[in-house]
């Protein structure tokens, strides 16, 4: 009879994400995820599977985690532009706030893993098409309203935000500049009117 497991599962998978977030996939060792996550390695491999395993459903959870808080946008009562708004901003103040400069998890696993692991690309792709889809909702909405011009394909709006969202997150990691960061959301909200 197994043993119960003494850790949950999400707290143990966001620790070894802030490892994964900090050092990368090929700069976490199977010793700092076992540190980090605060579990013997046995039921690391029982519960996780190998380092890969593990290191997907860390981008799994974490794709979720920004699932919801984009939910939580489209929630609010705000108007097609307001939304993307606010999305874009909330961005701008994630990376002028992290002092780590870590970026985003998912767009790091892009740069790093998508071109070489398969798995790696299905979950950054999944992740992307989600985003472009939701944004594309709500530039469909604003067109719907008279918010936005209907001429513009909403699809391919949607593509443009979320490609916007990835230099973002890159150029965020890289000179988290409020000002800078500001100024091209600003542009890019010109393309709606």
């Amino acid at each position: 009879m197994a043993r119960p497991k003494e850790f949950v599962e999400e707290d143990v998978l966001q620790k070894a994400t802030e490892v994964f977030w900090k050092k990368g996939f090929n700069g976490a060792s199977m010793q700092d995820l076992v540190e980090a996550m605060g579990i013997n390695r046995a039921s690391l491999y029982d519960t996780f599977g190998d380092k890969h395993h593990l290191y997907l459903s860390c981008l799994r959870q974490y794709q979720e985690c920004n699932r919801r808080q984009v939910a939580d946008v489209m929630a609010r009562s705000l108007s097609a532009r307001d939304r993307v708004r606010t999305m874009l901003m909330a961005l701008v103040d994630e990376a002028v706030h992290d002092e780590d400069r870590k970026g985003c998890f998912l767009t790091n696993a892009a740069l790093e893993r998508a071109s070489e692991d398969p798995a790696t690309q299905q979950v950054v792709c999944r992740n992307l098409r989600a985003m472009e889809e939701e944004l594309r909702d709500i530039i469909a909405r604003g067109q719907q309203s008279g918010e936005v011009d209907p001429d513009l394909s909403a699809p391919t709006l949607g593509q443009y935000f979320a490609t916007l969202i990835s230099g973002l997150r890159v150029r965020g990691k890289i000179n988290p500049d409020r000002a800078i960061l500001e100024a091209m959301v600003d542009v890019a909200l010109r393309v709606l009117d």
